[in-house]
């Protein structure tokens, strides 16, 4: 059997990988529209669920030079937190150590990464296996290929590219993205993603740039990350920030999300994200912030950030299945970014709604319980036979979560 996935993100290497480990499949065929690798963002928080499943594919994500350059093969890796910091509104600061441990006392731990240094760690470890390897049930990435094509025949999912090419396989997986053409294939009439009034800020600032921030007033900061191994996390009313080490520590990882219903920047559909000025963050943080006590150090790191980007964050309903015939979607092509309203999560003056329960494909690790078991509901594709050593808490549904808890565990994206 024959597997094609389209996109070679995260999601799509991840989906490789798993699908060469199932055993069921002669070959994988990976099609990226880039002609390089690349990410788009900035840092990412890797729970112990997640450094799991990397471990059982061979992913390493601790070797690697920390202080190499963007992009290569053995690039940089995860930083290894000790802690978080919680700033609060009234001035108090709690703390509290990862348990990197974890109750399953494997020592899986959680690893924060700069999210090309995971990009290029998936690619190492599929280059293993490359058509010149000699290893059974190769795995082969073409670039600059996009999708422009679908169509199912005797079995078969079969895509064609804007270069012309054509690759068939008895599954076709979309893993393309928010912006997902395997979606909008295969889907056409299904309803476009929508912005959530909520927009944020994202970008690094090497190590060197975090030593030397000062206040505006010139004074040092009050809680300067450079003193702390730790993800630090400052709330507002309707804004929060969160910080944390990336690459072994040498780069910051700064987001800083506003409810700003009144921002024309994302009603169109020109794109999910774009480059901004320091000056603009600068002065959208000192007003997000205005009476916190964080609100000069968080200033200072925005405007620290090197390359800084401005983006949306967006929502999209759940389809009833993320299965046609031979077709399937994961990752962000599938699930709702997230689960309901932002706009209504963060107003601190109204109850939220209930959250639907849509299932959550975070890789494509989530094939395995459906195609089994059939415990997500999803048509189950008979043919296949899964590995029944693959990790078994992977494919979860949502469950109603408070608007407290909710923005809590929005402060890891």
């Amino acid at each position: 059997m024959r597997a094609v996935i389209v996109g070679a993100g995260m999601g799509g290497l991840m989906t490789a990988l798993a699908l060469r480990q199932s055993g069921v499949f002669a070959s994988v065929d990976v099609y990226e529209q880039t002609k390089v690798p690349s990410t788009a963002g900035a840092g990412l928080n890797i729970p112990p669920n997640g450094a799991r499943i990397c471990r059982w594919l061979g992913v390493d994500l601790d070797g690697g030079d920390s202080k190499g350059p963007d992009g290569v093969i053995d690039g940089g890796r995860a930083a290894i937190l000790e802690s978080t910091r919680q700033f609060n509104a009234d001035g108090s600061v709690t703390k509290r150590p990862f348990d990197h441990v974890t109750a399953a006392g494997d020592g899986a731990g959680f690893h924060h990464m700069h999210r090309l240094d995971l990009l290029m760690c998936l690619y190492k470890r599929v280059s293993d296996f490359g058509i010149d390897s000699g290893a059974p049930c190769p795995i082969a990435v073409h670039m600059d290929c996009r999708l422009t094509q679908l169509r199912q025949a005797a079995g078969e999912g079969i895509a064609t590219f804007s270069n012309g090419r054509t690759a068939t396989g008895e599954l076709l997986v979309g893993a393309d993205g928010i912006n997902s053409a395997t979606l909008q294939l295969a889907w056409p009439n299904s309803r476009p993603k929508r912005w959530t009034e909520v927009t944020c800020f994202r970008g690094l600032i090497p190590r060197t740039g975090v030593a030397s921030l000062r206040k505006a007033n010139g004074n040092p900061l009050d809680h300067n990350p450079i003193n702390s191994f730790s993800m630090d996390r400052h709330r507002a009313d309707r804004s929060g920030a969160t910080t944390y080490w990336v690459r072994g520590g040498e780069l910051l990882n700064v987001w800083i999300a506003h409810y700003e219903p009144e921002s024309a920047a994302f009603e169109q559909e020109e794109g999910d994200w774009f480059p901004v000025s320091q000056q603009e963050i600068v002065r959208e943080v000192g007003e997000a912030f205005a009476g916190h006590p964080s609100r000069d150090d968080l200033i200072a790191l925005s405007g620290a950030i090197v390359r800084p980007t401005k983006w949306g964050l967006y929502d999209r309903d759940a389809l009833e299945t993320w299965v046609q015939g031979r077709i399937c979607l994961l990752g962000d092509a599938a699930h709702p970014m997230l689960p309901t309203s932002v706009k209504e999560l963060l107003s601190p003056s109204k109850t939220p709604p209930p959250l639907p329960a849509p299932l959550r494909f975070t890789s494509a690790m989530c094939l395995q319980p459906c195609c089994t078991t059939n415990a997500c509901g999803i048509t189950a594709l008979p043919a296949f036979n899964w590995d029944p050593n693959l990790p078994s808490t992977i494919c979860e549904r949502r469950t109603p979560l408070s608007r407290r808890r909710y923005w809590r565990d929005s402060m890891s994206v």
